[in-house]
This record gives structure tokens, C-alpha cells and sequence, in this order.
């Protein structure tokens, strides 16, 4: 997995942290919900954090629910993330074709990053 600055991961496959800058084999790292730098680790130490419904709502994604499933969109954004049966992260789909599985936030990060060459932060309107 490739760690990124301004990425969301767990850390220690428990804490919810922020990387704030990454050199070499670590990183300094922001835990969520402090409001300073808390720690300077090596990379290996992070796992993915899994993509939910209130990770979207942070990032500013407008969500509907409906029969149990999850919509969610961005204003000016042509794709949605769908959450289907028995599946636990969120598809990717252009005019609903599915176009591929995203499980965890950092990958969302990395997509949006492709398409629209900036990154996803909280509130991120497009």
C-alpha cells in the first residue's frame, strides 16, 4: 500500500490518524479528532481505514439511503458510489455502469486525485 500525505488511514489497525508529511520509511501523523501532530511512525505500521457512509458525509458527498443500500454523490461529480448486498465497501459507477470496487478511504482519495487532480478533503466540493 502506498502511504500519502494528506491521506486517511488507520494506524495500528486501530487508530484513525492523518498523514501529515512522509519521508522515507516514516511519517508524522495527525489523529483524528486532535488538533496537533501526535506521532512520528514507520509506514508499515498503517492499514487501510474501510470507506463508510459517514467517511462520505466528511468529505461532503450527498447520501441517500434507500432499501438498506447507499447513493452517494458529489455536486458536479458524474460519478456515485453505490453500497450493494453483501458488500462492504462502495462501487464506482458512471451512468451505472460499475467501473470499479473502492474498499477503503485512501483509495477513494487516490481516484479522486486521478480524475480531478486535487485532493479529497473534508468538505470537498468539486
Amino acid at each position: 500500500m502506498k502511504i500519502q500525505e494528506n491521506y486517511f488511514y488507520k494506524l495500528d489497525n486501530s487508530k484513525e490518524v492523518k498523514v501529515i508529511w512522509k519521508k522515507y520509511d516514516k511519517a508524522n501523523i495527525l489523529e483524528i479528532g486532535i488538533e496537533y501532530p501526535t506521532a512520528i511512525v514507520d509506514l508499515d505500521r498503517f492499514t487501510g481505514m474501510p470507506l463508510t457512509k459517514e467517511w462520505l458525509l466528511k468529505f461532503g458527498f450527498f447520501v441517500v439511503g434507500m432499501n438498506g443500500l447507499i447513493e452517494a454523490t458529489l455536486p458536479n461529480f458524474r460519478y456515485t458510489l453505490n453500497q450493494v448486498k453483501d458488500y462492504d465497501g462502495f462501487i464506482l459507477c458512471e451512468n451505472e455502469n460499475a467501473l470499479m470496487y473502492i474498499d477503503y478511504v485512501h483509495e477513494l482519495q487516490d481516484l479522486f486525485y486521478v480524475l480531478l487532480k486535487r485532493d479529497l478533503l473534508f468538505s470537498n466540493a468539486v
